[in-house]
């Protein structure tokens, strides 16, 4: 039976990505990582694009894309955040399948030395025991040698079976890895584009709705109304939102405002 070779050539093949090399030497114990991902919110609604791009937009259009893109620029940015935690559980997890691999693969290559040396006593045993006249001290010698191959044999067929089941284990983890690896990479990139273009959507829509509440027509109920004013665009993304909500806030006051 020769468990190392091919066992341990194929799980090596489907690691190259995860381990540069092997290593005899069993890693320190790691703690699992654990994946904890947020509860997104959903956007309200979808976003009427040609509404956005529209040049002249009235104070009761702009509450109504300004609470669309704002609730799906924060849908899609916890979503990125969400795929940049999975991506660095992914991270931690390939490190910890690395050490896993690299512990196997000592082990195996060891189960290995062990079986080649076990191959040159029995072919020393061979040459010595069989084929010749077998009489006192060289029948007891050899009858003995014989019962020790047979007993490291034992040892080394039964050291195998949890080596071949725990190759299969890395083998089945380190495929899966390798599919979530990149599925974790394509999720990332589509949040990231849907959140950029809903950054995009909501710095339009803000620079606009801005623009309105300062106008000669709205002036007069912005003070009443408490309508944020700023001497500089805010570039922090919190100030942005709080700006936004600002903004959605008094507009709806002014719309009560003027129905007086």
């Amino acid at each position: 039976m020769n468990l190392g070779c091919r066992s341990c050539h194929a799980l090596a093949a489907l690691a190259a990505l995860l381990l540069a090399g092997c290593s005899a030497t069993a890693p320190k114990p790691t703690v699992p990582p654990v994946l904890s991902l947020e509860s997104c919110p959903v956007a309200v609604g979808t976003l009427d694009a040609a509404a956005l791009a529209a040049p002249h937009k009235t104070l009761e259009s702009l509450v109504i894309l300004g609470e669309s893109v704002r609730s799906r620029l924060l849908s899609t940015r916890c979503a990125d955040e969400n795929a940049g935690r999975r991506s660095a559980y992914l991270l931690a997890l390939g490190r910890q399948l690395k050490d896993d691999l690299t512990d196997y693969l000592g082990r195996a290559a060891a189960w290995q030395q062990d079986y080649g040396r076990l191959d040159r006593r029995l072919l020393a045993y061979y040459r010595r025991c069989l084929g010749e006249p077998l009489d006192g001290s060289l029948y007891r010698s050899c009858t003995a040698e014989n019962a020790g191959l047979d007993a490291e044999r034992w040892r080394l067929d039964a050291a195998a079976a949890p080596l071949q089941q725990r190759n299969q284990e890395l083998t089945a983890a380190v495929m899966k890895y390798r599919a979530d690896a990149q599925s974790s990479r394509l999720e990332s990139d589509q949040t990231r584009q849907d959140y950029t273009q809903a950054m995009r959507d909501y710095g339009r829509w803000l620079a606009e709705a801005y623009a309105l509440s300062v106008t000669p027509a709205v002036q007069p109920y912005a003070g009443k109304a408490d309508c944020p004013a700023v001497a500089e665009p805010p570039q922090d993304p919190e100030a942005l939102l709080a700006l936004g909500s600002g903004l959605l806030d008094c507009f709806g006051k002014i719309t009560g405002l003027q129905g007086q």
